[in-house]
């Protein structure tokens, strides 16, 4: 508290109290603290992600064999191909969850870094683990590393840092790096033979479109299978109760 002297209409002066500094309250509850607690609370979903993408793909393998690199590791490290073992779900689902995530962050990180070099000023910290994080769950368990990697870094370039950083752009980095993915692979995206590596498995969604309720009963879907997520999707959107 300081003593200020302010003039009044009579012209005598009048010496005044004033506070010295601003008398905001402090909180350790900054941005990027927020941003953080935000990415913690995608890992329920990461988790069930790990778990039914092994699942699928061992589902989909009773009618042709799962093969290719992914394959011949589990078989390597001892896992089975029961899709009632979590442990050999989660095991296949490491092998394709783990290899995306380290592309997309290392896109998204090294994208951030560099718009941070070059306007000479440190990093905002949102790419890391944030936006990676929610761009890898949007995605399906097999599309390439290296267009997952090439999506999320135009989406953190032209959804957030041309604007300027953190809520300074118009539309979200996940949204501007899946509306690429669309466009230029939209077989990686959509469709098919996207949902499961390896095989072609129709997902709910795409049968409620087509076909409607009555479709997904044709097919063998329930409501309690779809709340758990006992279906192909995204690697993030399989399960309601996960996202909830």
């Amino acid at each position: 508290m300081t003593s200020v002297a302010t003039s009044e209409p009579t012209g005598q002066r009048v010496i005044r109290d004033a506070t010295a500094v601003a008398p905001h309250v402090r909180s350790h509850r900054n941005t990027h603290r927020v941003l953080q607690h935000a990415a913690l609370a995608t890992i329920p979903c990461l988790v069930f992600a790990l778990y039914n993408t092994g699942r699928q793909i061992h589902l989909a393998s009773a009618d042709a064999p799962h093969t290719g690199w992914r394959a011949d590791l589990a078989r390597g490290a001892g896992l089975g191909e029961a899709a009632s073992s979590v442990v050999d779900c989660v095991g296949l689902g490491l092998l394709y969850v783990v290899p995306l995530l380290l592309a997309v962050a290392g896109a998204c990180g090294l994208t951030e870094w560099c718009f941070a070099r070059a306007r000479g000023r440190p990093r905002d910290g949102s790419a890391l683990p944030l936006v990676s994080l929610l761009f890898l769950l949007a995605l399906p368990a097999g599309i390439p590393a290296w267009q997952a990697a090439l999506a999320s870094a135009a989406g953190v370039a032209f959804g957030k840092e041309i604007f300027g950083g953190t809520g300074r752009g118009f539309v979200h980095p996940v949204v501007v790096g899946l509306v690429v993915l669309y466009f230029a692979y939209p077989a990686s995206l959509s469709g098919n033979a996207a949902w499961v590596p390896g095989a072609a498995v129709t997902a709910p969604l795409a049968v409620a479109t087509q076909s409607g309720i009555e479709g997904l009963r044709a097919d063998g879907w329930t409501w309690g299978a779809l709340a758990l997520g006992a279906a192909p999707d995204a690697l993030g959107a399989a399960s309601p109760l996960a996202v909830a």
